[in-house]
């Protein structure tokens, strides 16, 4: 039932410092990350495979396609993408926590107004 699934939106996720401890922790059915610099996608993505929670059917901002996911490990989409524009587009699909880990600049209004 996808009412009793919980996902977890990470913007600015770098290379995934917080997202792994999350994702292993079991408490979302899902986590989408999303990160503009690639090395740093490239780095989360890595991590993400390492520790077991690497979701490579793919996921949209607006999708609630969860009938693939393995539900013995939390699946971590990670998206190249800039955050301001990505909230944006997340707004058409239900996220029940939002994490923001800022660069220096802070957080584009777009995300602000989330």
């Amino acid at each position: 039932d996808e009412r009793n699934k919980l996902f977890l939106l990470e913007m600015y996720c770098g290379c995934g410092a917080h997202t792994m401890p999350i994702a292993l922790s079991g408490l979302f059915d899902m986590i989408v990350c999303v990160e503009l610099d690639q090395r740093l996608v490239d780095a989360c993505i890595e991590n993400a495979a390492l520790n077991n929670c690497r979701y490579n059917g793919g996921v949209s901002c607006c999708s609630n396609d969860t009938k693939t996911l393995n539900r013995d490990i939390t699946p971590v989409h990670v998206q190249q993408d800039d955050a301001g524009q990505w909230a944006t587009k997340a707004l058409t699909r239900s996220y029940h926590a939002l994490l923001v880990d800022p660069p220096r600049a802070g957080l584009d209004k777009t995300v602000c107004d989330m």
